[in-house]
């Protein structure tokens, strides 16, 4: 099982009340998607229908490059605005390098200026 797979059952197993846990779950239509040519998935997104909420979490383990995702998450939020009870979180894992680590970060305060909710 992959360090994902674990996070996304763990958090599933303790998700409070009201709350439901789904992964990989696509966040554009499939017409937007195929335009693109890309498919930003949230590893994790709980949801709270009586709130009006949802939280997209993006877990970044690998060494490749933390900020794509992110990328494709604000590139998706300029055609299709992220709606306003939603907010997306990302986690980086402490062994990816420093400089990965920061353009992460840094990709968060960009997705910030275009008006999404993200930390």
């Amino acid at each position: 099982m992959s360090l994902t797979t674990f996070l996304q059952r763990s958090l599933a197993s303790k998700v409070p009340a009201g709350w439901q846990s789904s992964h990989e779950v696509p966040l554009l239509s499939k017409e937007l998607e195929k335009r693109l040519g890309f498919s930003p998935r949230a590893d994790v997104l709980l949801k709270n229908a009586a709130l009006d909420r949802r939280i997209w979490i993006e877990f970044e383990i690998s060494r490749a490059d933390p900020a794509a995702n992110h990328l494709k998450f604000a590139v998706g939020h300029l055609f299709f605005a992220q709606p306003s009870g939603d907010a997306f979180v990302s986690m980086v894992s402490h062994h990816v390098a420093a400089g990965r680590t920061n353009l992460g970060a840094t990709a968060v305060i960009l997705m910030r200026r275009l008006g999404m909710q993200a930390y």
